[in-house]
């Protein structure tokens, strides 16, 4: 379905008009070397990465109190602190209130992929933005069970509801396009202190564009392989018409329809609209409104299965092939034309007050509702013997069709609060950050299921009919209170010595009703839940810093099993259990090495999940219990920035060994942790040419992964290259060719518990950019 485009191919054209005429406007008052008027004589610029970078957002302005010669100093931003240069691959701030010192002395993990990385990949969604990222894996959506969207995991822990959207959660189930994005952060590590349940492994925050004083318009067009096509609009619009008030207005907006490459029959077709007004830029007021709005349709694609006993005892394959993935082309589709579709709609106004008081004490409040509607009609291709258990077992090279359904509404109601206060003890330095947080989540939802179906393995028939009448569960309404409080301060004791630390509790209230009236049940649970963290970094020298660092984090029940994989809230087998705990240690060192253009990160890391939920053994059905002892271990390297004026680079590499350390025998002791590769890394590079050209190149590789804990199923490791060829044809108009999968490697993307998705095929797009 191609919907949308007409509107914001308006925009588009309108701008391009109007850029048009500015520039030709321009050219009237060009002079030539010799003074004449009405000749231009300007050379295009180089690629900007070749010119002066300026901020990506409101410059800052500093003033500081005390002794300069003492380190009795503090310094106070009248403004948001920039995380990176426009331009730039290295970011230097993360965008949170908590995170008061440049990155390179903050001491945890944290890779930011700035908005330089994701225009020259071309990345139109957030899963292809975290492939930049080691130690991030992706799942498969499966039936209705396991969600789809973008479901992954950060250090071999499921991360799906610790998506954030500028510091407030984000729970809906969609595919997240950047196009109102302005950077990615990804925190590693267990962070429930900064940010509430969950984060066991680490969280992802997407940074928005807001508005800025600076005039700038730009729109782009892309067309490719797969039918791509793809249409963007970034206007930013300062309103002087009611004084020096600082008032700016700014629109974001998208188009994106694209069939999938090697995949018959997959589509995927997005809008997204994000407008913004602020008030008070450059003053120690601000005030911004924000919406954001997407809605995507989609032609869902869940993939083929590991082969099973039924699949072999048909005779399809032989006993050699048990728990491998089904040797079928990778371009085959199991789904039904006439029934399968998937969409989302996220909704989500934002407002946001800031106000910078004397001495350097910063208040920033922001509201946010965001609420999602999910609806999917889905196919799980399974070696499956049709119910009832009268039918006759699975034939030779046949596969069984398994259709589901789930239709859920996601929302969320927040008002946080943080407070920054830099002060001194006895000429030593604090910054204090205090936090409040009221928050309600809900989740509704229901699931449904179809009779089995057959169809040929190796030719299925996508226009087949299906009959089958879906029989539909009841709803149930789950629902998160969260009353949450915080206090964290870093300590300057001296030039070389800091230390940092806080922490967190939180009144969790939740519940999951279902009203019936087939399976009604009402179950509700209270939780007072503390966690907190502390590191002491050491500073040899202004540009480098060694840490070391502890926290803590945790998992309620209402997350259900596998951290919220599942989202299906509280049952009978998990009301009365406590939440999973978890810790992690990490040491590291980060420089900022050739006149700190290049950012250079190590760290050595655990990861303990010191009380997982397992099965019980010894009890009949399936109880819970917390006695499994999980842990992720390893190292980690990134590097970010310039290496020469023209030559950038963005990369890391991550090995993670991963196992169940303790527990039941039900908890597999001394398995992998599903969906973990032991190694992963990508590195991303550009370099800029003579005569206006600049060339890039990268690879993923990501290692080996088990679908469950058993260790049974497993989808191979897998590299992929992409590349890319830009050409700024005037001072306004950039041209860039993008090519992933260069050599159209199959892999497997995605995984799950018994299906795996591969992932695309080579596609070209050429994009097409004007700005102003």
């Amino acid at each position: 379905m191609r919907y949308g485009s007409v509107s914001v191919l308006a925009l588009v054209n309108a701008i391009m008009l109007a850029g048009t005429a500015k520039a030709a406007d321009a050219s009237d008052t060009n002079t030539n070397p010799s003074g004449s008027p009405g000749t231009n004589t300007a050379t295009p610029p180089k690629k900007a990465a070749a010119t002066p970078t300026q901020p990506a957002s409101a410059t800052t302005k500093s003033t500081t109190t005390g002794s300069p010669n003492s380190p009795g100093v503090v310094t106070k931003l009248d403004t948001v602190v920039v995380t990176a240069q426009a331009g730039s691959y290295q970011a230097t701030q993360a965008s949170s209130p908590y995170y008061t010192q440049p990155l390179v002395d903050t001491p945890e993990s944290i890779t930011i992929v700035p908005q330089a990385v994701i225009k020259d990949q071309n990345a139109t969604t957030l899963r292809d933005i975290l492939r930049n990222v080691p130690g991030i894996s992706f799942q498969a959506g499966e039936a209705s069970s396991t969600v789809a969207g973008d479901n992954l995991s950060i250090r071999g822990f499921n991360a799906r509801n610790d998506m954030f959207v500028d510091g407030i959660r984000d729970i809906g189930i969609y595919t997240r396009d950047p196009f109102n994005t302005e950077d990615v952060e990804v925190v590693k590590g267990p962070a429930s202190a900064y940010e509430g349940y969950g984060e066991t492994g680490g969280s992802v925050n997407l940074v928005s564009k807001t508005p800025s004083l600076t005039p700038d318009y730009e729109a782009s067009g892309g067309v490719g392989t797969n039918a791509y096509n793809r249409e963007t609009v970034d206007i930013n619009q300062p309103i002087q018409e009611f004084g020096n008030t600082g008032m700016a207005f700014r629109l974001d907006a998208m188009h994106q329809y694209n069939d999938v490459a090697s995949r018959d029959f997959v589509n995927d077709g997005r809008w997204g609209f994000a407008p913004s007004l602020a008030f008070g830029l450059g003053t120690p007021t601000r005030v911004t409104l924000s919406y954001l709005q997407q809605r995507e349709d989609d032609l869902p694609d869940y993939g083929f299965p590991f082969v099973n006993a039924n699949a072999i005892k048909a005779g399809t394959y032989a006993q050699s092939q048990l728990n491998k993935i089904a040797t079928v082309p990778y371009s085959n589709w199991y789904g039904l034309l006439y029934r399968d579709h998937e969409s989302s709609n996220t909704e989500m106004p934002t407002l946001k007050i800031e106000h910078d008081f004397d001495g350097g004490i910063k208040l920033v409040n922001q509201t946010r509702y965001d609420r999602t509607d999910f609806y999917s009609y889905n196919i799980s291709a399974r070696f499956d013997n049709p119910p009832p258990a009268s039918t006759p077992p699975l034939t030779l090279n046949m596969i069984t069709r398994e259709p589901s359904a789930r239709s859920e509404l996601d929302t969320l109601l927040d008002n946080k609060t943080f407070v920054t206060i830099p002060f001194e003890t006895w000429q030593i330095p604090h910054t204090l950050v205090a936090s409040l947080e009221l928050s309600r989540e809900t989740d509704d939802f229901s699931t449904a299921t179809g009779p089995f179906v057959d169809t040929s393995l190796y030719n299925p028939n996508p226009y087949a009919p299906y009959n089958g009448k879906m029989s539909w569960t009841d709803t149930t309404n789950n629902e998160i209170d969260d009353v949450a409080l915080s206090l964290f301060d870093t300590i300057k004791f001296t030039p070389q010595w800091e230390l940092t630390g806080g922490a967190r509790y939180d009144r969790l209230n939740s519940s999951s009703v279902d009203p019936g009236p087939l399976t009604p049940s009402n179950f509700d649970e209270l939780s007072n839940l503390a966690s907190w963290r502390v590191a002491l970094v050491y500073k040899p020298l202004p540009f480098g810093s060694i840490y070391a660092g502890y926290g803590t984090s945790y998992n309620p029940s209402i997350q259900g099993i596998s951290d919220g994989a599942s989202n299906d809230g509280l049952a009978a087998n998990t009301t009365n259990l406590p939440p999973e705990e978890d810790i992690s240690y990490e040491i590291g060192t980060k420089w900022d090495v050739l006149d700190q253009k290049l950012s250079l990160t190590l760290a050595l890391f655990r990861t303990d999940k010191t009380n997982a939920r397992v099965i019980d053994p010894t009890l009949p059905g399936t109880v819970y219990t917390l006695s499994g002892v999980q842990r992720v271990q390893g190292a980690e390297f990134d590097v970010a920035g310039s290496i020469t004026k023209e030559w950038k680079v963005f990369g890391g590499y991550v090995y993670m060994p991963s196992w169940v350390v303790s527990g039941p025998p039900s908890s597999f002791p001394n398995n992998t942790l599903p969906n973990t590769p032991q190694q992963s890394g990508s590195i991303w590079t550009t370099y800029d040419l003579p005569c206006h050209f600049v060339i890039g190149t990268g690879v993923q590789a990501v290692g080996q992964r088990f679908s469950a804990v058993n260790d049974l199923n497993s989808s191979p490791g897998y590299w992929t290259q992409q590349a890319m060829v830009g050409y700024q044809a005037t001072k306004n108009v950039d041209i860039q060719l993008n090519v992933s999968n260069l050599w159209n490697e199959e892999y497997i993307d995605l995984v799950g518990a018994h299906q795996v998705v591969p992932g695309a095929g080579r596609t070209i797009i050429l994009t097409t950019s004007i700005k102003f």
